[in-house]
Parts: C-alpha cells; sequence; structure tokens
C-alpha cells in the first residue's frame, strides 16, 4: 500500500501553514502547490520549515509531519526528525520513560505507544514544548549562530567531542539567533530578548565559544 506524498511549509507572507506538493527552484526558492477544484494554488514558503508527511498518524487521526512534536497525555515524548538514518523518520526524545534518546517514529506509534501519541505541536510553533518539557538547564552561546548555519567544521568537531549530537534547526520567526545545547543535543533556535530568553528557559549565557565548551563540560 503506497502512502500519500505531501509535504507542509509555513508562508513568507503570512506565517500560516500550507499544504501540498513540494516545489523548489534552482534558486533553493521554495514553494507548496495545491490544487483545489483543478485551480493551482502557490505559496510562498520557508524552506526551512518544510517538512514532509510521514505516511503515519497520531490516536486523533491527525497527520504526523516531519518536524511535529510527539506526546501522550501527561508527558512529551519527543520530536519528528528525517534523514536520521537515510532510510526512515526517527523520534529524537526529550522524556523517554526508559531514557532512549532516538527510535524510529513507527514502532514509538505503533508499538511503543499504541493509540496514545498525539501531535501537540511543531518545532517551529511551539520550540517551548521541548525546552519546558526537558527540565534540565542549557548553554547558549549568542552572537556566533554562523557556527551551525555555515556547517563550521571545527565547531561540530568540539560539539561532538563533548559528545553532543547536532539537532535540528529550530525557528518560530523571531529577529535573533543563536546555538542552545542541553546534555545531549545543541540547536539553531531563535529568540527575541537574550535577557528573557535566558530567564524563561533556565539557561547560562556565554558570548564566545570556549565558554559556550566550558558551560557544557559543566553542564554535564
Amino acid at each position: 500500500m503506497s502512502r500519500t506524498i505531501k509535504f507542509r511549509g509555513k508562508c513568507f507572507d503570512n506565517g500560516q501553514w500550507a499544504y501540498g506538493n513540494l516545489i523548489i527552484d534552482d534558486s533553493g526558492n521554495c514553494d507548496i502547490v495545491d490544487y483545489e477544484n483543478n485551480y493551482e494554488i502557490r505559496y510562498d514558503v520557508r524552506g526551512e520549515t518544510i517538512g514532509q508527511f510521514t505516511g503515519l498518524y497520531d490516536a486523533g487521526g491527525k497527520e504526523i509531519y516531519d518536524g511535529d512534536i510527539l506526546g501522550t497525555s501527561d508527558r512529551v515524548i519527543g520530536y519528528v526528525k528525517g534523514d536520521v538514518r537515510g532510510y526512515c523518520y526517527d523520534v529524537v526524545y526529550v522524556n523517554h520513560p526508559t531514557g532512549e534518546k532516538r527510535w524510529t517514529l513507527y514502532s514509538t506509534v505503533v508499538d511503543d505507544y499504541p493509540n496514545k501519541i498525539e501531535v501537540i505541536g511543531n518545532i517551529h510553533d511551539n520550540p517551548d514544548l521541548l525546552l519546558e518539557k526537558q527540565q534540565s538547564k542549557g548553554v547558549v552561546l549568542f552572537g556566533y549562530p554562523y557556527l551551525y548555519q555555515n556547517g563550521d567544521l571545527g565547531f561540530h568537531e568540539e560539539m561532538s567531542k563533548l559528545g553532543l549530537s547536532r539537532g535540528d534547526i529550530i525557528l518560530g520567526g523571531l529577529p535573533n539567533k543563536c546555538i542552545l545545547a542541553n546534555k545531549h543535543e545543541y540547536f539553531l533556535v531563535d529568540y527575541y530578548k537574550e535577557e528573557d530568553f535566558c530567564e524563561q528557559y533556565k539557561l547560562k549565557a556565554t558570548y564566545s565559544v570556549d565558554d559556550f565548551i566550558q558551560g557544557i563540560k559543566e553542564l554535564k
């Protein structure tokens, strides 16, 4: 049985989600194309928000997409991430009862939590769900988002030496970007004000790579 191939992405003009086919031009611009009553509608969407339908549904029948945050009635489980091992979707856990870091989306939905998994948000609209439910302090590096964005090999090697995996880009449309690390992963996230961001999520602020690395060591 074949699954439906479709995508979603957040529109540039109004921040709403669009669903349909994905078209990427030679310049990297992304459109979601929907066909309604045999009429083509194109939506200009943000490339970093694009997620593919996984073919699975939550307990309420809602489609599960790459980037969705999954939970049950009493906890956040984790978020969906594609291409982790090249052939399937995984759930990156933030609150698994046995301490697992990640497992296949199919096994999580069908075997571990049958008829219990719910889509409770996504990493672009609701990154706070991941940060708050981890209930652990983190370290944030201000002023160097390009180290993550440009794929600086030296920086990523240092993170790997510390035992951290490279997490997803988690952007919600806020004006500033920084690198945030917890005990297991590091992410590119956005924020509005440094002081408010650190206070809300109990983060240690750093302004140099050396201090960031030292902060991670202290966190562990």
